[in-house]
């Protein structure tokens, strides 16, 4: 409402990752993706287009071109979509609110839209009045991103985020050894961060864990949504990390 109708494009996240899919929000302000289905991957399209990076276009029956889609985007779902790219890109943009109360019939307003349309207003005098400074809606934002309404949504859908809850970061690197050598003897979960993180999968009935390389990667964005720092070094050729169980 607040957007406008012209403005306003309804999507899907799948879209948002192909050429062709993108032409559809062109000079959009608001991309609404509503009920989306469970979507798991790297998010590429919703990456750039929040980004303010320039995306290819590829309507049909024209020639493609390069367009910066300068648009908030807004997804609605019942199971949260997966992130696979760990570099932070989604992750800095990703802002989560939980509307998880159910209304019961009796309770619920046909008309609400309608009601909200007419007070739409009395909305934006309210909003202009309250963020004179847009640093401090940028500061709300931020908090909501990092909140802990947010941390559990973030712990359903990436098992190495859940599972830096029951970690400990030291200062230094000198904690559990890494250990994603296949020697079970040598590496147990008493000294291995890895070995760890397998059992952890196994008693959270968790499939499909990574493999050491990707784990490695997926642990210092994991450690910092926790405030923390994932560091590394090398013992005479083998990984030691600064993590430890608690």
């Amino acid at each position: 409402l607040l957007a406008g109708k012209q403005n306003t494009v309804s999507a899907e996240m799948t879209s948002l990752d192909d050429a062709g899919g993108r032409a559809q929000v062109v000079g959009s302000r608001l991309i609404v993706l509503a009920d989306q289905p469970k979507y798991t991957g790297e998010g590429t399209g919703i990456k750039k287009i929040t980004g303010g990076d320039p995306v290819e276009i590829n309507p049909k029956y024209e020639k493609r071109f390069t367009a910066v889609i300068r648009a908030v985007v807004l997804a609605t779902n019942n199971n949260p979509m997966i992130f696979t790219e760990r570099a932070g890109g989604v992750a800095r943009r990703r802002v989560i609110f939980r509307f998880d109360n159910i209304v019961s019939e009796a309770e619920k307003d046909r008309e609400l839209p309608e009601k909200i349309a007419a007070e739409i207003p009395v909305i934006i005098r309210r909003l202009l009045a309250n963020f004179t400074d847009p640093e401090k809606a940028r500061a709300l934002l931020l908090e909501q991103r990092d909140g802990d309404e947010a941390l559990a949504i973030k712990q359903q859908t990436d098992p190495v985020i859940e599972f830096c809850q029951f970690l400990n970061f030291l200062e230094e690197a000198r904690g559990l050894m890494m250990g994603g050598g296949g020697d079970s003897v040598k590496y147990t979960t008493r000294n291995s961060l890895y070995r760890v993180y397998l059992a952890f999968m196994a008693y959270a009935g968790r499939s499909k864990p990574l493999n050491v390389n990707d784990f490695g990667k997926a642990m210092k964005p994991a450690a910092k949504v926790y405030g923390h720092e994932y560091i590394t070094r090398k013992v005479k050729g083998v990984t030691q990390t600064n993590a430890i169980t608690t």
